[in-house]
């Protein structure tokens, strides 16, 4: 999770709008140009970085198993 907020806050620097802030906080919705720098982002690194913590994930995981839960019946 770390890393992907860092990854998004330097694409929001890189792309930031002369006020400083990012497209998606902003009152003017974003730009056909804009629009598109975010799907290059979205598709190159954030996904991918997605996927790799999610493998991560299930690999890690697939072992695990949960104990049983007991009641007081039991």
């Amino acid at each position: 999770m770390e890393s992907n907020s860092r990854v998004y806050d330097t694409c929001s620097a890189m792309y930031a709008r002369e006020d400083g802030r990012d497209p998606f906080d902003h009152d003017i919705p974003p730009t056909v140009e804009e629009l598109a720098q975010w799907r290059t982002w979205a598709t190159s690194v954030f996904i991918p970085n997605i996927r790799a913590m999610r493998d991560v994930v299930v690999t890690r995981g697939a072992g695990v198993h949960p104990r049983p839960v007991h009641t007081a019946e039991e």
